[in-house]
């Protein structure tokens, strides 16, 4: 579309908004790019007609910057390109311009925060698009999802029933996605009459007759039930609603191909395919079902074909190796897995492809090498239970009896760092990306120790300042010194008496297994170290002669160690059998 086809306005009204069939125009022209792009093969070309739309996004803020259409779009269209500091600016200044009053930009706000994980966040900014807008459904509905992927499943329904009962006040607001999401929640949560009341309730509005994605979810939800007519027939519904949809021609087909059906399988991956050509997922399932079907030259054709779409689609890769590894191709397959892990090592997903490449040197008889592939797999994912369990299976074959029982010890060990871990409050195997390089930093053990030596002589340095100020000294002064002192060197010891046991019958080198910490305060109780950090607060309550804030500290302080005591000692009683039984968790003799 040309700029000249758009209108002008007279001379008289240069100087009011366009004409508002101008910005629809260009909404439509960068919305059409956003489509293309999806769709586009070549790279380049995907990234031209982002950078088109992108344009002509800014174009419309331009001509009238209180239109709250632009500043979505666009704000989607950076999210989608991973560039969420320039999105959170853009709303902030859409909410601006538009005084706040627009609940599609607070709504696409609250998604980007719910997509970078920034939930309190989250929820204030779906809370402020339903003050502006109470039948604002979608609103309702990505407040919900946010709410069910926290596991807050009854706070999600009365979300979702909310929005319902809202939109039906205005019948255009109607969204279709409140009902899916109910009945699909129900329906996970095994109320399957629930779920069918609900998408029947949806399907009965003209909206819902149209919702691909609604008859798609109640195909799902019958297919477990085993009616194959009422799954045909709800997702041939689906496919009426959008005949391009991605989703609904891979659910169907790997439903058909479960079925034993490979030829309705093949059809509908390859009308799905040519409808969505940038779809690598599409192009690994026709392949898997090819291969399957004992067409291997036809599912190589088919895997090559989706390689060249998206290079860095590690399923592709993964599953293409399998083939050649199942057809005795072993170095073919070796190729293949080696190029999916270049395509994109930073990617969890990595993790299989090591797994699959391990087994293949497993069964060729290279245990050396499998066993380096599976520590990569670990490396990459930690908890993956299968890897775990591959490489445990493989030391038990070979004979390895004490290497399988030290396999299964770490497995173990692992799940119980991560528990452990979890008890505070921080799972470090979950480490959020916007740490970069620092995610994959760990500190030595026995630091640790130093760092708890230079605490203790900080907190030292610190009560004698305070004790040396204007501040009148009392006996509460001396006796508060005292206490904080004596925490710190209770907590000194404790912390020396554990990392003495990480170390090593070599210098340099620490252990790794768990062992019962003995010795001192620990003959008493399994955390003294967290019982001695309760009594340096203790002694800075007294020291300041009782102030709201340091008992404020103190509560906060102790009421976190406790809980985590009493996990660790729960712990500790489940790992090991012989644990001395009269020990207490924090406090000797009491708790």
């Amino acid at each position: 579309m040309d700029d000249d086809l758009f209108l002008t306005t007279p001379a008289s009204m240069s100087s009011s908004k366009p004409l508002r069939i101008n910005l629809d125009l260009r909404l439509y022209r960068a919305r059409l790019a956003r489509m293309q792009a999806a769709l586009a093969v070549d790279p380049e070309a995907k990234r031209q007609l982002l950078r088109q739309a992108e344009a002509s996004l800014r174009t419309c803020l331009a001509m009238d910057s209180s239109d709250a259409r632009g500043y979505v779009v666009l704000g989607k269209l950076l999210a989608q390109q991973k560039r969420y500091d320039e999105a959170r600016k853009l709303y902030a200044d859409g909410t601006t311009a538009t005084g706040n009053t627009s609940a599609y930009i607070w709504a696409a706000w609250g998604y980007l925060e719910a997509l970078t994980g920034n939930v309190a966040r989250a929820r204030k900014l779906f809370d402020a698009a339903i003050v502006v807008d109470e039948t604002h459904a979608a609103a309702w509905h990505k407040w919900g999802m946010l709410e069910m992927r926290q596991g807050n499943y009854l706070r999600a329904r009365d979300l979702w029933t909310s929005g319902i009962s809202k939109c039906r006040r205005v019948s255009s607001r109607s969204n279709t996605y409140l009902y899916c999401s109910l009945a699909v929640m129900a329906a996970e949560l095994g109320k399957l009459s629930e779920a069918r009341a609900w998408f029947q309730e949806g399907t009965r509005l003209a909206e819902g007759r149209c919702s691909c994605a609604l008859w798609h979810a109640w195909a799902m939800t019958e297919a477990r039930l085993g009616d194959p007519s009422a799954v045909r027939y709800l997702f041939k519904r689906s496919l009426e609603a959008n005949p391009r949809s991605r989703y609904a021609h891979l659910a169907w087909a790997m439903w058909e191909r479960q079925q034993g059906n490979a030829a309705a399988s093949l059809q509908l991956l390859a009308r799905g395919s040519s409808l969505n050509p940038a779809d690598a997922a599409l192009y690994q399932a026709r392949g898997i079902v090819e291969k399957e079907a004992g067409r291997c030259e036809q599912a190589r054709a088919v895997f090559k074909q989706g390689l060249s779409v998206d290079a860095a689609h590690l399923y592709l890769w993964q599953a293409w190796g399998v083939m050649e590894f199942q057809l005795g191709r072993f170095d073919e397959a070796r190729r293949l897995f080696q190029e999916g892990v270049w395509a994109d090592p930073g990617n969890k997903d990595v993790v299989f492809i090591f797994q699959a490449w391990g087994v293949l040197e497993q069964r060729t008889g290279n245990a050396a090498l499998a066993r380096e592939l599976f520590k990569a797999a670990l490396k990459v994912d930690p908890k993956n239970e299968s890897t775990w369990s591959t490489w445990i299976k493989m030391e038990e074959d070979l004979g390895r009896l004490e290497a399988a029982n030290e396999l299964r010890i770490r497995r173990s060990e692992q799940q119980d760092a991560v528990y452990l871990s979890s008890c505070r409050g921080k799972l470090w195997h979950d480490k959020p990306a916007a740490l970069g390089p620092l995610r994959d930093w760990a500190v030595p053990q026995a630091w640790f120790l130093h760092f708890y030596v230079v605490g203790s002589c900080c907190n030292a340095a610190v009560l004698l300042a305070y004790c040396l100020s204007s501040a009148p000294s009392t006996s509460g002064t001396h006796v508060g010194a005292g206490v904080f002192l004596a925490g710190n060197l209770l907590q000194l010891v404790s912390h020396w008496q554990l990392a003495a046991l990480s170390r090593g019958s070599k210098p340099g080198i620490e252990e790794t297994a768990y062992k019962v910490p003995t010795g001192g305060l620990f003959e008493l109780v399994s955390c003294p170290h967290y019982l001695a950090e309760i009594i340096i607060y203790c002694g800075l309550l007294l020291v300041t002669g009782g102030q709201l804030l340091p008992l404020l500290m103190l509560v906060w302080v102790a009421v976190n160690l406790v809980l985590a005591a009493r996990a660790s000692h729960k712990w500790y009683r489940r790992r090991f059998k012989s644990y001395p039984p009269a020990r207490k968790a924090i406090i000797p003799f009491v708790l």
